[in-house]
């Protein structure tokens, strides 16, 4: 992982994220950390593309709270209520904040199928 540091302090950052991912391309922890730095640079489109990545590899651990968060802000920012719903609510079932929940609903509100989400809630949050 310090090739990635490496490569992340230099004068064209986003030469050399393209460069780290070619290296750590099947990585979930290298794209996840790529993207954060994306995120940062202001390129969400690529962001959102790690994150992506991240969320559907199957060796990914439960909690990724921050990934889900920025992929989550992506997608409300997007128009694509129902995945940004996904992402928040799974950084809720991992670890719950206030972001997460204020995410959530508001991705829920947008989304304008309160009725249903009050019992996709519901479900989720019985202990049973």
């Amino acid at each position: 992982m310090g090739k990635i540091l490496n490569f992340t302090i230099c004068e064209r950052p986003n030469h050399s994220l393209c460069m780290t991912m070619s290296f750590y391309d099947d990585n979930y922890l290298a794209r996840s950390l790529i993207g954060h730095c994306y995120y940062k640079l202001g390129d969400k489109k690529k962001a959102a593309e790690c994150y992506n990545f991240v969320v559907d590899a199957e060796d990914r651990p439960k909690n990724l709270h921050l990934v889900n968060i920025r992929f989550g802000i992506y997608n409300v920012q997007i128009n694509n209520f129902q995945k940004a719903k996904e992402n928040f609510l799974e950084a809720c079932l991992s670890s719950p904040t206030p972001r997460t929940w204020l995410g959530y609903g508001s991705a829920c509100f947008m989304n304008q199928n309160i009725t249903d989400d009050k019992e996709e809630t519901r479900h989720h949050m019985d202990p049973i």
